[in-house]
């Protein structure tokens, strides 16, 4: 099925006599999206895994977190985050490609989680010519706008928030909006953490705070058949046996989105040992 993908669009601030930066909008047509591709592929109902009830709401504020985490970051950097979380049991994947404006991510069952098990948000952030970036944060509950919080405080050692505008705000908001502030570096972490919700919600229209960038944001994987491939391949090399049994097709799950393919041992032949290619 094919999906006509729609766009989100989140605004960055420089709050320049803090040091920190400010983002604010709303990811409506990225959910939407999201939604569409969980019923499309069938995933719909906890994402598709049994038992796991609260699945598609912490995907959609893992995606939700994510986003504007990567709205503060430079446009060239690409992020992974899992979250294992022992209650309800799963671990949540997201992506983000910052060149090509993209997110996207899927839920997994957490097998053999127990209730003493720590949860953790593992975070690993790429950029041209650097080297890669890795941490990982304890974390309780399952509530993804408190991890990535704890991780600023713990991993970057600085302040961070996520605010939803309350009932009674006066703020001109749209529908779905709500704002992350980061302290950069050296900046005054006490500051955000004094300030009330409505006090940020108000801070674009501050004379002290200049406008940054627009970062358009797209729920997209780009997974096909040949990639999926070209993964098991690499994963499973000369030892097909190991994949199919007496299979004669399978179906594989993208491990970034959960889109299904169906896949033979003559497709995987293609795709196998060095230099192999489809043909």
């Amino acid at each position: 099925m094919s999906i006509e993908r729609s766009a989100s669009r989140l605004r960055s601030y420089r709050v320049r006599p803090r040091d920190a930066l400010l983002v604010t909008g709303e990811l409506g047509s990225v959910l939407a999206d999201l939604e569409l591709h969980t019923m499309s592929c069938g995933l719909a109902g906890s994402c598709g895994l049994a038992g796991a009830a609260g699945s598609e709401t912490i995907l959609a504020d893992g995606l939700t977190a994510l986003a504007f985490h990567v709205a503060a970051r430079p446009i060239d950097e690409f992020v992974a985050w899992t979250a294992r979380l022992a209650r309800p049991g799963v671990e949540v994947f997201l992506t983000s490609n910052g060149p090509e404006g993209s997110i996207v991510g899927r839920v997994f069952a957490w097998e053999d989680a127990c209730d003493d098990d720590a949860s953790e948000l593992v975070c690993q952030a790429k950029r041209p010519a650097r080297a890669l970036e890795s941490s990982a944060t304890r974390v309780d509950g399952d509530d993804f706008f408190r991890f990535v919080e704890a991780r600023y405080r713990e991993v970057e050692r600085r302040a961070a928030r996520f605010v939803v505008p309350s009932s009674s705000s006066k703020a001109p908001l749209t529908a779905g909006e709500r704002a992350f502030i980061a302290a950069l570096p050296g900046g005054d972490s006490a500051w955000i953490e004094g300030l009330d919700d409505d006090e940020i919600f108000a801070l674009p229209h501050d004379d002290d705070v200049e406008f940054v960038a627009d970062r358009v944001l797209l729920f997209h994987c780009g997974c096909d058949r040949d990639k999926i491939l070209r993964w098991l391949a690499a994963r499973y090399g000369d030892t097909p046996e190991a994949l199919f049994g007496r299979e004669r097709t399978l179906r594989v799950p993208c491990p970034r989105c959960g889109a299904s393919y169906t896949v033979s041992p003559e497709d995987y032949e293609r795709f196998r040992g060095p230099g192999a290619s489809p043909r």
